[in-house]
């Protein structure tokens, strides 16, 4: 009767240790009045200065938060649009010391394509490598089996094939563990280079968007974006949401 029950209780701790339960689902919300929705995005327009601004926010996910902006250039003179220099500030509702303010810079496209290339090229030798092992492994067997033909048994014979099939399902994994690995790396640098925005030097007229990715570092509940371009500087507030998942 006692193993009964130490069993039942060690397999309610195995069950019990299985359980995962759901994250808390973060959105940020804005706090500002006069926007305008478009396919389920809230977007927000600043002009200073012969400088537009529009801002969206976009998506989280596990790394960082993104938002969709348009910047356009209707002075005169050339402005720089240098993404990595976008920060945000979190702090809480009630803090006003500058101790309980964080600042967090934007992620940079360019450090981000770099690291990818990185990674590629990184991922593209390992492979290189064990393939090269693979062969190396696989004719030093050829040269086994024909010095030794004609006196394996039977079952040394069904052994070697086994050995054979065996090697050729590693390489199949080992490949496509690789194809699947370069498809994402290639898919990643891909976002990075096509939809991010870049740094760019607007000219008279000239406008260019695409989205700007911040980590999360978040202290409180609230944050406020900063951006500057040319001589302006654009803040933008939003509160942080916690949706709970059930």
């Amino acid at each position: 009767m006692i193993k009964k029950r130490v069993l039942s209780f060690c397999i309610f701790l195995v069950f019990s240790g299985c359980y995962v339960s759901p994250r808390p689902i973060l959105r940020l919300e804005s706090v500002m009045d006069h926007s305008a929705w478009i396919q389920g995005k809230e977007y927000f327009k600043i002009s200073k200065k012969n400088i537009d601004f529009v801002i969206a926010y976009n998506n989280l996910n596990s790394r960082y938060f993104a938002f969709d902006i348009e910047i356009g250039n209707r002075s005169n003179n050339p402005i720089l649009v240098s993404p990595e220099t976008f920060f945000y500030n979190s702090y809480k509702s009630s803090g006003d010391n500058s101790a309980d303010i964080k600042t967090t810079y934007a992620l940079n496209p360019e450090d981000e394509i770099l690291a990818l290339d990185k990674s590629i090229e990184i991922e593209k030798a390992d492979y290189a490598s064990e393939t090269r092992t693979d062969f190396l492994f696989s004719f030093i067997d050829v040269v086994s089996d024909v010095a030794t033909l004609g006196q394996k048994t039977s079952e040394e014979i069904e052994e070697s094939n086994k050995a054979y099939l065996e090697q050729e399902k590693s390489s199949h994994i080992q490949e496509a563990r690789h194809d699947g690995k370069m498809k994402n790396l290639s898919a990643e640098k891909w976002k990075w280079a096509k939809n991010a925005l870049r740094k760019t030097t607007l000219k008279n007229d000239q406008m260019i968007g695409g989205e700007v990715y911040f980590p999360h570092q978040f202290i409180g509940d609230n944050i406020e974006l900063v951006f500057e371009i040319g001589d302006q500087l654009f803040k933008i507030p939003y509160k942080i949401k916690i949706h709970s998942p059930h």
